[in-house]
Parts: structure tokens; sequence; C-alpha cells
């Protein structure tokens, strides 16, 4: 059984993203690592240019997900 908070987060998902955590936990291909420019330039514009509906449709963009 579920609490309703949790039960909330199931049906409408997390109110704020942790993009701190995917960077923490994302694997690179091809010859890119995680001290590679672009993937430090790359996580640079995430947490510091986009807005939170911004980063929301970069993850949909990149899960092939819609929300």
């Amino acid at each position: 059984m579920f609490r309703s908070d949790e039960l909330e987060s199931l049906v409408v998902g997390a109110p704020t993203l942790d993009f701190h955590a995917l960077q923490a936990n994302c694997s690179y291909e091809d010859g890119l690592c995680v001290d590679d420019p672009l993937a430090t330039w790359f996580w640079a514009v995430v947490h510091d240019d986009l807005c939170e509906s911004r980063r929301r449709r970069l993850l949909c963009f990149c899960t092939v997900r819609l929300f």
C-alpha cells in the first residue's frame, strides 16, 4: 500500500528533478569521459543556464518520453 505522497509521486512525478544525481550516475560512451570538455560544458549549461522547465524538456528529449 502507498502513502498519499508516494502515490502522487508515482502518478505525477517528482516536483523537482535532481540533475546533480543524474550527472553523478551518467555513463559515457564512444570515447567520451566525465572529464571531457564537452561533458563539462554540457553539465555547466544544464546546471547554470537552464530553468527547471527547460531541464524537464531536455530530459524528455533525451529519454524520448513525454511528460
